[in-house]
This record gives structure tokens, sequence and C-alpha cells, in this order.
């Protein structure tokens, strides 16, 4: 794992600008650092690694191919390398490999099948940038499930990309502009769109992309390699078996995406929350594979959401090392003001500040862990699944002309809108499966940016496809928007911000095939979410340690920002009245905090996405 950065420009540049960016991604690769410069087209590399595989200088980057032709900088890992380095080696018996690392077969791979056929090959989590001498091309890459981040600006005289928009900040091409668009969008999800920044003329790569430059004119060219709503259109309820059938073939996937993620020549380790999730992961890594793990969890000491007994108890039951951390509130509390430093872009997910201490915590014994992640979006965890169902079941009798009315009368019966009622029939005036599901997933239904800076309303990621139910929908948005943007963006953030590589092993394409395959029942059964995971685990572990309903690492932000973070919130809202006047309606939001503060509303969730957008516009505008 890595941090990559480098740039091409019709003018030359200081050449400690890459010093510059590399610096400022020390975090995602202490162990060493590189750089490679074409003097003749002005183009750098650079790369700040993590040694994971090959700890030798053989896997040091940037690296050229073995013809000449490639130049990579590089960040990820390809979890079938040696499958790619056996199938090099029975094409090309006198091959001979420098070192063990996994960007090197890469390297390989693009000399011997080029660069779309390779980048199918690949199942990995991977960000990168790659030269082609030959064609004089420029490609940044991207992951089909966008583990890895990859930013970019670029004109007709520069291209500019890194890891993080902190190292693209370095660069003197670097434009700073807000974008409204992409804020209005955060305002409404808790997280910025796919394929925008925070940042007007800063893009992400989207995942399952590669975009194409011409180093003569710096053209870009945008070009999909993998698509979660092709994949799952063609896999959607595909499968022939029984439902024993299924769980088997499930078991075999699991066990061989697990196998190819704890391969590393560093001490590795597994997230255990005591979730269904990272229970499977752990369960089959300790009973299947049979490798000794050390699992890692912490627990809010004297809280109704601790999960950290239940994760001691699955630990004791299947034999992992466990290591446990107990925190209290006031270690959280004092960690909030600090908590946008790590997050380049605001990210609104209260989870954010769990996922930083676990990472920091099992970085002290290994530099690798395994998480759960993906296993909701690819078997039906998340409530919004099932409750969505409900009001669609509830509606279907009724007129549309009556479900305003409907929801009318709710809002004057159930005043605040914390009332789980009001939460319910608010959703019953919808039009159609998308909107249903943008309705269950807004944080703010009107943005408390001032309308005048909105440049667009059209900022919506569902997928086209139209014969998907609800739970489909909702199912594939998720992979494509709120995966990436939210969950993985929040992980990878935590995890290399105390330099530790995290992998998901649920983010694997032949187990996404695979779970589309399945009808919906044996995902979502009736009222029982993950119901086919479920039944896996039961192979392992008596179902007394983890059918319970999901509890999450639930945070009570609402609470604290009526005694604990009372100053610190009031404060930054009222101080954003003198530099953020401009883009924020101020006057919504004191509003809002005082209805917070008198008990009126429940403001926790939207006044949270606006202290996290306050905090990081503070940050990262005064660096």
């Amino acid at each position: 794992m890595c941090g990559i950065a480098g740039y091409i420009s019709n003018t030359r540049l200081s050449e400690n600008v890459i010093d510059k960016m590399i610096s400022k991604l020390e975090h995602r690769g202490p162990d060493s650092s590189g750089i490679w410069r074409d003097e003749s087209t002005n183009l750098v590399f650079g790369h700040k690694r993590l040694s994971i595989l090959d700890l030798s200088s053989a896997g040091h980057q940037p690296m050229e191919s073995k013809s000449g032709r490639y130049v990579i900088t590089y960040n990820g890992e390809i979890y079938n390398h040696l499958d790619l380095r056996n199938e090099l080696i029975k094409m090309r018996p006198n091959i001979i490999f420098r070192g063990t690392s996994d960007t090197e077969t890469l390297l390989y791979c693009l000399d011997e099948f080029g660069l779309r056929d390779s980048i199918q090959r690949f199942e990995g989590m991977f960000a990168m940038c790659i030269l082609d001498r030959k064609l004089k091309k420029l490609y940044l890459v991207r992951d089909r499930f966008g583990e890895k981040p990859l930013y970019f600006q670029s004109s007709n005289n520069f291209l500019i990309f890194a890891s993080e928009i902190i190292a693209l900040k370095q660069n003197p091409h670097f434009d700073e502009t807000i974008s409204f668009d992409a804020l209005d969008y955060y305002f409404r999800k808790g997280f910025t769109p796919p394929s925008k920044s925070i940042l007007k003329n800063v893009h992400k790569v989207l995942p399952g992309h590669y975009y194409e430059f011409d180093l003569d004119d710096l053209k870009i060219k945008e070009n999909q390699y993998w698509s979660a709503s092709i994949q799952s259109e063609i896999n959607n309820s595909k499968f022939s078996g029984n439902f024993d059938d299924a769980t088997n073939q499930l078991e075999s996937l699991l066990c061989k995406s697990i196998q190819d993620k704890l391969i590393s020549d560093v001490p590795l380790g597994i997230f255990l929350s005591g979730g269904l999730d990272s229970s499977i992961i752990t369960a089959i890594a300790c009973k299947k594979i049979k490798q000794d793990i050390s699992t890692f969890s912490i627990g809010l000491m004297d809280h109704k959401w601790d999960e950290s007994k239940f994760a001691r108890n699955i630990s004791k039951e299947l034999g992992s090392n466990h290591h446990e951390l107990s925190i209290n509130e006031r270690d959280i509390i004092d960690l909030i003001p600090n908590i946008s430093k790590i997050y380049h872009e605001p990210i609104s997910d209260t989870s954010q500040i769990p996922t930083y201490l676990v990472s920091k915590f099992a970085r002290e014994n290994v530099t690798v862990a395994l998480s759960g992640d993906g296993g909701d979006e690819l078997f039906g965890g998340y409530s919004r699944y099932i409750n969505g169902q409900k009001v669609i079941n509830a509606s279907q009798f009724i007129p549309k002309m009556l479900r305003k009315k409907i929801k009318n009368l709710t809002k004057f019966f159930f005043k605040s809108e914390s009332n789980p009622y009001m939460k319910g029939f608010s959703l019953i005036d919808y039009e159609d499966n998308k909107d249903l599901y943008r309705k269950m997933t807004a944080f703010w239904h009107n943005s408390p940016i001032n309308l005048d800076f909105i440049e667009s309303k059209s900022l919506h990621y569902e997928p086209i496809t139209s014969n998907l139910s609800f739970q489909e929908l909702a199912m594939l948005n998720d992979t494509i928007s709120y995966l990436p943007e939210s969950v993985l963006a929040k992980v990878d953030r935590a995890s290399m911000s105390v330099s530790l590589e995290s992998r998901a092993p649920f983010l694997d394409s032949k187990l996404f095939d695979f779970a589309w395959s399945l009808p919906i029942p044996f995902k979502i059964k009736g009222n029982e979410s993950k119901f086919i995971l479920k039944k896996l685990l039961s192979r392992f572990l008596d179902p007394i340690y983890f059918d319970r309903p999901k509890m999450g690492f639930g945070l009570p932000i609402g609470d604290w920002l009526n005694s604990a973070l009372r100053d610190w919130s009031n404060d930054l809202i009222i101080s954003s009245e003198s530099n953020l006047s401009h883009i924020l309606d101020i006057q919504t939001l004191k509003n809002k905090l005082e209805e917070h503060h008198t008990g009126k509303h429940n403001h926790a969730n939207q006044l949270w996405s606006v202290l996290m957008f306050i905090d990081w516009h503070n940050n990262f505008y005064n660096e």
C-alpha cells in the first residue's frame, strides 16, 4: 500500500514540487520513496511506499517494465498476482522476475497483454498511473469498487494526480475553488459524488474506469472496463441451484478471497467488530484456512452500542489472538475537533471516529488488517432495504393524491422529526423506487447552501437500469456511490493515516457476480437481512454468538452536541458567519442548532454534516 503523485506540465516546474507533493503522503508510505522524471516531456512520477509484498528494493517504485515500454507508480495490491505469474511463466518459460512484488507482475502483464486486457485480469484494489512510451499515452486507473482513491486536475497545459487532494495542493497548477454542486450533493448524501470532489476542478477516477491522456495535447478520454450495473444485470437472479448449493458456493468463494488477502510479508490481522461480516471472515480464516490470526476491536465503556463483548466471545470461540481496546467518551470527544484533518474531503459518518481509533490500535501490532466492508451491499444488510419495501407494501393501495395529505397530517400530529412514525410516513409520498431511495438516504432535503451558488440540481448517480426492484436498486446504488465514497473512503483515510493497509474480502468480482445471481429471498428473507451469510456462519459458530439485530458503532452525537460538544459546535457555526456566510445559510443553521438544543427536533445528522464541512474548510484553507 502506498501513496502516489505526479504531474505533466507544458511549463517546467521547480524540481522540489514533486517532493512537496509526496511529502504530504508520508502516512500512506513511510518505508521508502521514489521519483522518476522524463525531462523531455516534463513528466514526473512520485511514490511513497508502505512495504507489504517483497520488502526488498526489488519492489521499489516508480518502476519500469522489462521492455522499457511502461513506467508505473501504483498504490494497492493485486491479489491474484501469483496466479498471473504462473500464467506468464507458462507462456514465457524464460521469463526472469527480479523480485516477488505484484508491481513487477503487473508490468509483465502490461508487456504481454496490453493495458485493458491486463486491468481486466487484475483482482485487487488499486490506483495507478501508467506511462505507455510507445503510444505516448498516460493512463489513470482505479479498481472495480473504488477501494483506492485517485484524484486529478487537468487542462490542455497540465495534468496533476495524487492519492489525496492535499498532495495536489502542493502543485502550483492547483485550483482550490469549491464545487457547489458537489457540496449540495454532500449535504444531501453525507459524502461527495463519485466522479467529483469537493473542489470544482478536481475529479476522481471512477471505479472500474481508466482515463487516457495524450501526451502531446493532454486530451482526456474516459474508458470503463467494469460496471457494477452491467454485471448485476447480467447475473441478476441467474443462480439455478437450491439454497444449500448457494451456501456451499458462497463458502468456497469467500474462502478463496480470504486466502488471497491473507498473503503478506508483514504481520496481518482482522478487524473483528462482533458483527456478522467480520465474524465470517474471522471464522473462515481460523477454522477453514486454519491460519493463526490476530483480531482487533474497540469498545466504548458503559455504552449501549458497545459490541466489544460480542467480539470477545466470538474470538474466544474461534481461537483468534484477540486484542481489545476500551475507550471512554472523553477519548472520542477529544479526537472530534481533529478528525477532519484525516479526511481531506468532508465525510459525514460518525463511525469515521471509531474506524480511526481501531486502525491506530491495530497498527501497534500489524501492518495489514482485513475488514468486513461490502457484505451489506452485496447481501442486503442495511435496514433501508427492508424498510423501503415496507413503505412500498403499505403505500401501493393508496392513491398518489392521498399520499401527500397523509404525509402532511403526520407532520401535524408528530412534531418531532426523530419520531419513528413521522420518519416512516414522510416517505409515503414518493414518485418511484429511485425517489424513495433518495428520500431514505437524505441528510438534508433542502440544502443549507445559499441557493445562488447551486449550479445544478441534477447530481444523481442511481443506476439507469429500470427493471430492478427497490431492494435491488438500493443495493446496486449503495455499491456504486455509498460504498466507494463513504464506506471505503472512510476506511482508507483512517487506516492509511496510521500506515495500515485495509483489505476487504467481500469486494471480489467473482463474489459480486455470485451475490447478484442469487434470488432476493436468499439474501433478504422477510424481515431478516443477510440470510445466507447467517446460514454460512452457523457452520462455524452457534447462532447465539451472532444472531441479533445489526448495531454498527453508533455514537451519541446528538446528546454530545447538547453537552460536551456544545461549545465546539456553537463556536464553529457562529465563527463560520464571517468566512462562510457567502456559501451557507447561517441563519438556518443557527435555527437548527437552537431546535436541537431545546429538544424540539433531533438534528444530529444534519448538524454533524455541517460541522464536518466547516471544520474541513477551516483546516484545508488555512493549512
